[in-house]
Formats: structure tokens, sequence, C-alpha cells
């Protein structure tokens, strides 16, 4: 071990000199009286260890011991003190001195023993100070990594904001759109029905009239009865025109209103499927259905009713048209073959014709709520409603 030693007194040099001798071991040990002259035998050789004196002639008390610190920072450190100074010991080793003996108490264990744990000391404080230099920098990498991710993150939430607004305005754009489309066709077909009830229904009535006019007049033979085919199937097709203008657009629905409509229309399709039974429950007056709540519920009705008719195979159908304090519900129960929703989407429903699509659009791009329900051999029930204010 190669020992230096800076201190100005050489009564105290060589009583330590003989303590290390005493001491046994390999020990080499070097004396410089002033610190300058200690630093510049540093810099030129190296040593394991330094005992210090802090009262050099060059350089006293505690500035000494920071003095070697600031140019040897690895260097371990042990400070030589007199008897009255034990408290400047301390004071040393809280600035980082490895250890602090005191003069005329040193013995060769001792001494020994402080170098031997000054070194140990030291190695085991630069160790200590590699592992948190490593784990402040880990932690400062970690933290790096982490901001990284969480400005990735918030770029991320960002982006999809701005997509769930995107998609939420394209689909307010595609509602308007589509409830335009629809009102769009509703006044189509409220024009072609008026169309045709102005001309060709007019039409065949005026031709229909003609020819009674006609037949009245002439002699009772074979070309009568021809003309009264003729009449009959004038008849037919002026028939299937209003059959035709009620299912484009019914005038009454405009007329009179939605109540009478759906009179009207449960009247109408009762006389065509005789076998199916309706049974009304209508609690609501004209003038709390709003406008634009008419043409949806009639035309769920409508398509509602022909499903029945097509697939279900029912005989009772039970309608029902309420108002609450908070909401307008229709209801069209049936006791048909049903099937199983859950084994259909609503694009196979479409394909098969059975309008589920068109009417769950139709509730809810007028700003309602679409609901089905059905089982296989326990009928179909669709109930929509929309709120009430």
């Amino acid at each position: 071990m190669k020992i230096l030693l800076i201190e100005d007194n050489p009564g105290d040099a060589r009583l330590v000199q003989e303590v290390l001798k005493e001491a046994g071991g390999q020990f080499t040990i070097s004396v410089a009286e002033k610190l300058g002259a200690g630093l510049t035998f540093l810099l030129s050789q190296e040593v394991d260890i330094v005992l210090l004196d802090l009262g050099l002639p060059d350089s006293r008390g505690l500035e000494t011991l920071t003095k070697v610190r600031t140019h040897f920072p690895s260097l371990p450190v042990v400070i030589m003190t007199g008897s009255g100074d034990e408290a400047l010991g301390v004071q040393a080793v809280h600035m980082g001195a490895q250890d602090y003996l005191v003069k005329g108490e040193v013995e060769s264990g001792l001494l020994r023993r402080a170098l031997l744990y000054a070194i140990e000391r030291k190695k085991t404080d630069e160790a200590l100070q590699r592992a948190k230099d490593e784990l402040e920098e880990r932690v400062s990498e970690r933290t790096a990594e982490l901001a990284k991710a969480n400005a990735l993150l918030e770029k991320d939430i960002a982006e999809r904001k701005r997509t769930e607004e995107q998609l939420k305005e394209s689909e307010r754009k595609l509602r308007y759109l589509s409830t335009e489309l629809m009102t769009a066709q509703e006044k189509e077909r409220k024009r072609i029905a008026g169309e045709l009830h102005d001309s060709i229904a007019a039409s065949l009535s005026a031709i229909k009239l003609g020819i009674e006019n006609i037949l009245s007049q002439m002699e009772q033979d074979e070309r009568c009865q021809r003309l009264r085919d003729v009449i009959s199937r004038v008849q037919q097709v002026n028939e299937e025109t209003r059959r035709i203008m009620s299912d484009l657009r019914p005038s009454m629905l405009d007329d009179l209103g939605i109540v009478p409509a759906i009179n009207w229309f449960c009247r109408e399709f009762q006389k065509i499927y005789s076998s199916v039974s309706i049974q009304k429950k209508i609690d609501v007056e004209e003038n709390e259905v709003p406008d634009f709540l008419r043409t949806p519920i009639f035309r769920i009705c409508q398509e509602a009713l022909n499903n029945v008719a097509k697939h279900s195979k029912a005989t009772l159908v039970n309608l029902s048209l309420q108002k609450s304090d908070k909401r307008i519900e229709l209801s069209i129960e049936d006791n048909g073959k049903g099937f199983n929703s859950e084994e259909n989407s609503g694009a196979e429903h479409s394909r098969k014709g059975l309008g589920l699509v068109s009417m769950k659009e139709r509730a809810e791009f007028s700003g309602g709520f679409f609901n089905i329900e059905s089982t296989r051999g326990k009928g179909t029930v669709i109930c929509v409603w929309w709120p009430w204010k």
C-alpha cells in the first residue's frame, strides 16, 4: 500500500512511520511537509491513500481537505487532528474524508484498520456513486422514453379525436342527406301520384263513361258484350292505378293526417288479406303528432304490414300508436312464424325483402329509435319510439 503523509511536524511524521512499521504488512510511505509539495507529488506518483494534517504552513483547516479533493476527488483521505480538534475531524468526514485519527492516540492496529477501512470505504463510495450515476442515467433515459411515448400517445389521442369528430360530422352529413333523400322521394311519390290521379285515372274514368254512353245507345248484340268486357277491363286498370297511387302517396295522409291514414290503410289491407285480423289501439290526437313524424309513422306501418302479408303467415296483428309524457311510441306485433333475428343481418333482411333496414333508417333519420324482437314460431314485435318534449 502506497501512502502519502502530508505533515509539517517531523515528530508526528516519524511517529506515524514507526507505527506503520509495527503494523507490519506492505506499506510504503512518502512525506510532504506542505500542501503544495504534496499535490505536486500526487501529480507525479500514484498512491493508495493520503494521511492529511489540516494545519500546514501553506494551508489550514478544512480548506486543506477541499483543495485535495478538488484536484484528486477519487483519492481516499484520512485526516490527522490534534487531541482538541476532533470536531474538526468529524466535519472533515462530512465533507468527504474517509476517516480521521487523533495524533497521540494512534497505535499500529488502529492505524492499519483506519487505512484499510478508508480505502475500502472509498471504493464502496465510488461503486455506490457509479450505481447512482447509472441509475440516474437509466431514469433519465426512461423519463425521455416515457415523455416520447406520452407525446406519441397525446398525438394519437388527438388524431383519434379528430377522426371521431370527422366521423361524427360525416354521420351527421349522411343522416342529413338521407333525410333529404327520403323527403325528396316522398315529394316525388306525391307528384307522381298526383299526375296519375289527374291524368291517367281521370282519362280512364272518361273512357269508361264514354263507352257506357255509347253502349246505352246501341242495340243489344255481340258487340255490346265486347264493349262491356272493355268497360270491365278499364275498371280494373283504373282500380290498379288508384292502388299504385295509394302506395306511392295516399292523399289521405296529406289531406286528413296520420290517424285517418292508418285507419284507411288497415281497412284496405284487410280487404286484400281477409285472413289477417288487425286490432288497433290509437291513443293519440292528430294535433299531437308533429308533421315531420307523420310520413315515417305511416311508412313503417305500411312496410310492417306488407311484411306480415308476404312472410309471416300471421292471422292477428296488434297495432298500437300511443303518446306518453316523454315519447310517441308505435308498436306492431304479429303472431306469425317469426325468424331468428341473430342469424339474419340487416343486409340479409333487405335482400329478402323484409324491409327492416328501411324501417330502421326511417325511424333513426327522423330522430327515433328502432327495435325488433322475433323468435321462430312466436311471432315478431316491432317497436319504434320518438322522444316527446
